[in-house]
């Protein structure tokens, strides 16, 4: 019969196996992801202020839109979970985290079974068929 550890041992055992984890790094990583998509915001805003000759509020619009689809895009190529997993929070904060959680959920509910909305079709049918 194996005897149970000690409280001591016990505690022990846990500080022993739970991960090691550098706040600085970590901060540093979500800051440098988090600040890649902003300046990438950046960039794309200037440059549609300046070859488009768009107003800064259209190109703020269009940025926001373009951010999505690149995160929705790269959640498509299992490639945004790299990014998170590396820069935490700073993959996760800004607009492309939203679209991030939007579109992997929607991939995942395609992955397990119908999504083309059979089974409202069916009420429908049945409610037609229950008044002929």
């Amino acid at each position: 019969m194996k005897k149970e550890p000690s409280k001591e041992e016990y505690q022990q055992i846990v500080k022993n196996l739970t991960p090691k984890h550098n706040s600085l790094l970590n901060c540093t990583k979500a800051f440098v992801t988090g600040g890649t998509f902003c300046a990438l915001g950046e960039v794309m805003k200037q440059l549609m202020m300046k070859y488009l000759n768009l107003s800064k509020k259209d190109s703020l619009l269009y940025v926001t839109i373009e951010l999505i689809l690149l995160s929705v895009l790269l959640t498509g190529f299992n490639f945004y979970g790299k990014i998170t997993k590396f820069g935490g929070a700073g993959g996760l904060v800004p607009i492309t985290g939203f679209a991030n959680s939007v579109a992997s959920a929607a991939i995942e509910y395609q992955k397990e079974g119908q999504g083309n909305g059979g089974g409202f079709y069916d009420i429908d049918l049945w409610y037609a068929e229950s008044k002929v």
